[in-house]
């Protein structure tokens, strides 16, 4: 399991963590998942997204998952190297899920990062979709709870800052 968030309490007293896992030993780790337990010290249940590659097909290179959590709903984005990323929604504190819908956040194909603010906003940062196809202009989008839409926009970066050595794009 290669996780890319950090674990998230949710509303039963479980953790989760959302990540990547391969279909086999040995095999790069191409099927978005969910991880769920109950204490750090239980063996972790994996929770395989829905999708073709839970049929042996591997369309997204780099399926990097974050997620927000709010009472016993959570949703998931996924990076998508071929489109707008992959949203997927649980109600049951992420052990089961629903099938992929297109998210209409304009991410670039590049790791996202969400969250629920201290006042119950979710929020996801991301890079934005540019006419140069780079990761230039990074972006934070706000909504009010799960069952509204991403409504608002923030531009936290534009523009490569060469006094941080970072690389031409923002990363975080």
């Amino acid at each position: 399991v290669l996780l890319n968030t950090l674990p998230v309490c949710l509303s039963d007293g479980s953790f989760l963590l959302c990540g990547r896992i391969a279909g086999k030993e040995g095999e790069h780790p191409l099927i978005p998942c969910a991880v769920t337990c109950t204490s750090v010290l239980e063996e972790l249940h994996i929770h395989p997204l829905p999708g073709v590659w839970n049929h042996g097909e591997y369309p997204l290179p780099y399926p990097e998952t974050t997620m927000a959590a709010e009472n016993g709903r959570v949703h998931a984005l996924v990076r998508n190297e071929h489109g707008p990323a992959l949203c997927f929604e649980s109600t049951d504190n992420g052990r089961n899920w629903s099938a992929a819908q297109e998210s209409t956040l304009p991410a670039a194909p590049a790791k996202m990062c969400a969250g629920v603010l201290s006042d119950g906003r979710q929020y996801v940062i991301f890079n934005e979709k540019t006419a140069q196809n780079d990761r230039s202009r990074l972006v934070m989008a706000l909504r009010k709870n799960m069952e509204s839409d991403f409504d608002t926009l923030y531009l936290l970066r534009d523009g490569f800052d060469a006094s941080l050595q970072g690389g031409p794009y923002w990363h975080y």
